[in-house]
């Protein structure tokens, strides 16, 4: 019988198939080849429809906004857990899954049933989701992938998913890593190259009068793409530039680290070892969680997944990763917002670079492309988007910074705009509008006015002096300043639960609302952000540089000392003294013998150096053939409990405890993570 018959002989009696309206926004470069044998396997994903996002929205508001009743009290995993009640649905599309796809293996499921990520034949998943699936191949990229052009649900389980990944969603086409230029060898003799960025010209410039972070709050990195980071480099770096050599990463999950493929192959490794290196060098003794995800296909899932999975994530999270807004969809863009905003009232943090090519982004190579293309995830609300900044000199603290331009000597240029899917969130407006005011020249038509606008703020993008093998790198870009600027906010939040304080969390409301006036950050008025990297092409569009806020460096460059004052506002001078005063004390007291001792989810990869021991994995163990979770019977109806608590548990020992003040500024202090209490039906083993 032909596939296509399948489904009419299987589901003559069963619910009306509702079509699903969402299509790919842009797969232009995609072309469509043969059918997909019925017997191939593929993975999908099921989004679950998460409950009560206006009053997750509002809670996040209202614990981020400085004068609130409720500002930093952030919510526990219990209470997001109730709050979004994924629990029921993802029941029920077990039960969907259970009957329609038998053969399916559960690879992954968030232990508050957000998402459930399954294996399973083809044919099944077609007749399913009265489907056809394709065999596409990008002209761009080479790469082939395994899509659909649409698919159907029945009407009892569409209420109950927000999207199934991996059907009509494309994979994104991702801003490159940055370059490296080889500039000296570490240990050496040889000169920084003039205007040139290391750990001790940032805390001159930027005004950091203390790098002494602490072991009570946690800060992590997001790679993809093939980068690796060398822990044999970040040895050199520390030794190199006077650094304490102790502080290692804490939590490796993925496993992407060897020192081997950093020394034969420095661009494999630019953009994880920058992260890693001046992260930590900015926040020492802060645990550290480098986290790879291999599965290039859909990184911006498989982060919001691993999200999902963390009872205890790390408090600051750094992205230096990013597509454009037309390549990614819409289901996508929401489900990233919706772990961003979970993140931000748990009192976490995410940084995002803006981007290295102006408005125009990476995918113009001609000026008859020119268009703007806003950057994704930088324009999502729920996170703090970084720009980049240029100086001729860093010899006087605060001063001489312009817009990070390619076609002026800074190699990048500094990506900003407006979004073109998410409206401006109220927290912004004001900024926006005081921009149009502001601005000299106006800008060229073509930009979604009324979009959410971005950066937020900016730090220095060009020439840092980055380790990788045995010798000194430069490297520029937006993936510079993230990491950065992410490490000031550990130090301050290393301050505030030294004080007895809660972290930050999500930080733009407090940004905006201390406005242009504020000392936190010095105004970048000069630039604009016309044309790409090496200002290889020049558009008609893009901004210009104004006073106060504007979409090429946000408000301008942070001010540590300011910024530190403007994020402990809600504590008294004397507490944040003495904070600062005991946290210098526990560094002078550690000194360069003792450091977190490290983990890791896979064993080091081609590392000369000793292996960090091995931790449970986050995201739960994978389930054997028939769709049974590991530990589960094959019984019809059976309790996940057990299954989901486990994974839970791995997600504590996974990563950094989180700090005791935290929990004190939380509505449920519960210690630990709640297990699931629902029921849910498995596939009967093969």
């Amino acid at each position: 019988m032909a596939r296509d018959q399948i489904w009419k002989r299987e589901h003559a009696v069963a619910d009306p198939l509702i079509s699903v309206a969402e299509t790919h926004q842009n797969h232009a470069h995609w072309t469509k080849l043969g059918r997909v044998p019925a017997i191939a396997t593929h993975e999908i994903v099921l989004a679950v429809k998460q409950a009560n996002l206006d009053t997750l929205d509002k809670e996040l508001s209202d614990r981020s906004t400085p004068g609130s009743p409720k500002y930093g009290k952030h919510l526990s995993f219990t209470d997001v857990d109730r709050l979004i009640a994924a629990r029921e649905p993802a029941t029920r599309l077990l039960q969907w899954a259970k009957t329609n796809v038998p053969s399916h293996e559960i690879k992954r499921m968030s232990p508050r049933g957000e998402f459930i990520r399954i294996s399973a034949p083809v044919g099944e998943i077609e007749t399913a989701l009265s489907a056809q699936f394709y065999y596409y191949t990008s002209s761009v990229t080479g790469k082939t992938t395994v899509r659909t052009d649409g698919y159907k649900l029945p009407s009892s389980i569409k209420a109950d998913l927000h999207a199934i990944f991996h059907t009509v969603d494309f994979p994104p086409l991702m801003k490159p890593t940055p370059s490296a230029q080889k500039v000296g060898t570490a240990g050496g003799s040889n000169a920084s190259p003039a205007n040139s960025i290391t750990p001790a010209v940032l805390n001159s410039f930027y005004r950091i009068g203390s790098n002494a972070g602490s072991a009570d709050v946690s800060q992590g990195v997001f790679e993809t793409g093939g980068q690796y980071y060398s822990p044999e480099s970040l040895s050199l770096f520390q030794q190199n530039f006077n650094l304490p050599t102790s502080y290692k990463v804490t939590t490796d999950v993925g496993g992407h680290a060897s020192n081997v493929v950093c020394s034969v192959s420095p661009n494999s490794c630019a953009e994880a070892n920058l992260d890693v290196q001046y992260m930590m060098a900015i926040s020492q003794s802060t645990p550290m969680t480098y986290y790879y995800e291999a599965n290039e296909e859909d990184p911006f899932v498989a982060f919001v997944e691993a999200i999902a999975a963390e009872a205890s994530p790390p408090d600051v999270n750094s992205i230096s990763y990013g597509s454009v807004e037309s390549e990614i969809s819409a289901s996508t863009m929401e489900a990233f917002n919706t772990e961003a905003m979970k993140l931000g009232t748990m009192g976490a943090s995410v940084f995002v670079s803006s981007g290295d090519d102006g408005v125009a982004n990476y995918m113009v190579s001609s000026k008859a492309q020119c268009a703007y293309n806003p950057s994704y995830p930088a324009t999502s609300p729920y996170v703090t988007a970084v720009g980049a900044t240029y100086a001729s000199s860093w010899a006087s603290p605060g001063e001489g910074e312009i817009v990070c331009q390619g076609n002026k000597g800074g190699t990048i240029t500094s990506g900003g705009g407006f979004s073109a899917t998410f409206d401006a969130p109220s927290y912004q407006t004001a900024a926006v509008a005081a921009y149009f005011q502001n601005v000299g020249t106006p800008p060229a038509s073509g930009y979604a006015a009324g979009g959410r606008g971005y950066p937020d703020v900016s730090l220095s993008g060009f020439g840092y002096e980055v380790v990788i093998g045995d010798d000194i790198y430069s490297v520029c870009g937006t993936s510079c300043s993230a990491p950065t600027v992410a490490g000031m906010v550990s130090l301050i939040n290393a301050i505030r639960v030294e004080a007895g304080a809660s972290t930050v969390g999500f930080l733009n409301p407090a940004i905006y609302a201390a406005g242009a006036a504020s000392a936190a950050f010095n105004d970048v008025t000069q630039g604009e952000n016309q044309c790409t990297a090496d200002g290889a092409v020049c558009c008609t569009q893009g901004f210009s540089a104004a006073k106060g806020w504007d979409p090429t460096t946000g408000f301008g460059s942070v001010d540590f000392e300011a910024f530190k004052t403007l994020l402990t506002a809600d504590l008294s001078a004397a507490s944040v003294r003495a904070a600062e005063y005991r946290l210098r004390g526990k560094r002078g007291a550690t000194g360069a013998t003792s450091g977190p001792k490290a983990t890791s989810t896979n064993e080091a990869v081609a590392t000369s150096a000793p292996a960090p021991t091995k931790a449970p994995a986050a995201l739960g163990a994978a389930a054997p053939s028939g769709g049974t979770p590991s530990g589960l019977t094959t019984t019809a109806v059976v309790s996940i409990t057990a299954a989901v608590s486990a994974a839970a548990s791995a997600s504590l020992v996974l990563l950094a405890k989180r700090q005791r003040s935290r929990r004190t500024a939380q509505v449920d202090t519960a210690e630990g993570t709640p297990a699931l209490s629902y029921s849910a039906l498995t596939s009967p083993t093969a």
